[in-house]
Formats: structure tokens, sequence, C-alpha cells
């Protein structure tokens, strides 16, 4: 854990962060000690990849210092457009390991992050021993995304209604 704060290496602590985060949040201090120790926390350096659109890879990743950056492909150029930035206490990923889908964008540190990493494996192991912890993961996903979903419905409508505003006031002649 090259450059990553000592303090992650105790389990007690990497819980209690654990346990701010969704899926996580709600679990008992024992249990979260077990999810932790599945995981690792990893440390990025600003402007590297940790996700790539369209690669086959899953699992999910929590930050806990720093911020990366959403980047969807634009079809007309090699270029990302950022779609959301992330910072402590966020997660991404977490779709991949609904779907197993490759992934739908490009994750990036914007700075030096510090990252706990859940892959797939450790997923379908843990919530395979315990259906009753994967129900209350889940669920703890689907009210998380939800709440996304009701906000990009949100900015959605306030996206198109600046588009038609900027549309009609272009096609006016004063």
């Amino acid at each position: 854990m090259n450059g990553v704060n000592p303090q992650y290496l105790d389990a007690a602590f990497g819980a209690q962060q654990l346990g701010l985060h969704v899926p996580f949040r709600g679990l008992p201090p024992e249990l979260l000690r077990s999810i932790y120790a599945l995981g690792h926390v990893v440390r990025i350096e600003a402007f590297s990849n940790v996700i790539i659109e369209g690669e086959n890879s899953a699992g999910m990743f929590i930050v806990f210092e720093g911020m990366v950056g959403i980047y969807k492909s634009e079809s007309s150029s090699r270029k990302g457009a950022l779609l959301k930035t992330l910072g402590s206490g966020q997660t991404f990923g977490e779709m991949s390991l609904l779907d197993r889908a490759p992934r739908s964008a490009t994750v990036t540190a914007e700075v030096g992050t510090v990252l706990f990493e859940f892959n797939a494996r450790s997923w379908d192991e843990l919530v395979s021993a315990s259906p009753d912890l994967g129900a209350k993961l889940y669920r703890n996903f689907a009210v998380d995304m939800a709440a996304r979903l009701r906000a990009l419905n949100d900015d959605l409508v306030v996206s198109q209604r600046q588009l038609w505003r900027y549309t009609f006031s272009k096609g006016r002649k004063d």
C-alpha cells in the first residue's frame, strides 16, 4: 500500500470507513471487518485511469480520499466528456457487480486518490455465503441507484429546457 495512509492497515479503521458507504451502510462492525478483509486499498496517481470504457472487468470502488472523474466517449472524437466528479465517500463500478456488462464509462483519478476495491469474485462469495446479507446489499444498491436515477432525470429535464430556450432564442431575429 505504497503511499497510502497507514490507518488503512487497521481493520477496525478500514471497516469503519467502509460502513459509511453504499452498499455497506448499516452493517455491524464485525461483519464490516470481514468484508474489509475481502477487498484492498489502492493509491492511484493523478490522471491515471482506474476503469476504461468498454473493458470487461467487474468490481466496485469506494473513494476514500481524492477525486475521480467519470468520462463518456463521444462518438465524434477520441476525447471523453466529463459526466461527473466523485469525491470521498462516493462509489463507482457497482453496476458491473450486477450485470457483468463491459464498463460503461472511463474513470480517471483527477488527483492522487485512495480507493477501496472490491472485486467481483469476492462479491460473489460474500452474497452466496449469506443470502440475507446479499439481499441487504442489493437493496442498498437499489436505493442508491434510484436516487442517482432521480437526480439524472432532474438534470435531463433542466438540460432539455436550456437547450430549447437556446434553440428558440437563436431562431428569433431581433
